[in-house]
């Protein structure tokens, strides 16, 4: 979909009085996403900077149980995702969110990175499923505690 132009903008903090407490170069990409359901197709249509994308994906979840995980070996995973013409990332795991070496890589090669968290699963009551000992009504009131979610 043609080149991924990262930018770099850096942040400061500073404190009352003009002390700089803390920054951070960050490295960014400019994207427009969106979806829309198409009636003829009977799907999802999603769309980057305005064109219809066909997503071709795999689910992410962490290839080292112990996380002895670098910025080469995710450099080097991402880039073999993107080499098989996958687009797209889910990333999964029970709501893992993953480092900023990960996201940095997807960002270089054009992956857009679908973040799965825990509360987007069957968790919040959206499919009636008569194996679950609480009702439909009660799962759809999840999370008990919304200010400890966010």
């Amino acid at each position: 979909m043609g080149d991924q132009p990262l930018y770099t903008m850096k942040f400061e903090f500073i404190a009352d009085g003009g002390t700089k407490m803390d920054s951070e170069m960050v490295a960014f990409g400019i994207r427009e996403t969106g979806h829309y359901f198409d009636d003829n197709v009977k799907a999802q249509v999603f769309t980057v900077n305005g064109q219809k994308v066909f997503i071709k994906g795999g689910n992410w979840i962490a290839s080292d149980a112990l996380l002895r995980l670098s910025k080469e070996r995710y450099e080097a995973e991402i880039r073999f995702h993107a080499g098989m013409n996958m687009n797209m990332i889910r990333v999964w795991g029970g709501g893992l969110t993953e480092r900023p070496e990960f996201y940095e890589a997807c960002d270089r090669y054009g992956i857009l990175v679908w973040q799965d968290l825990w509360i987007s699963g069957d968790c919040n009551g959206a499919w009636n499923d008569p194996s679950k000992k609480e009702s439909q009504a009660r799962r759809k009131a999840y999370p008990d505690n919304h200010n400890l979610f966010r």
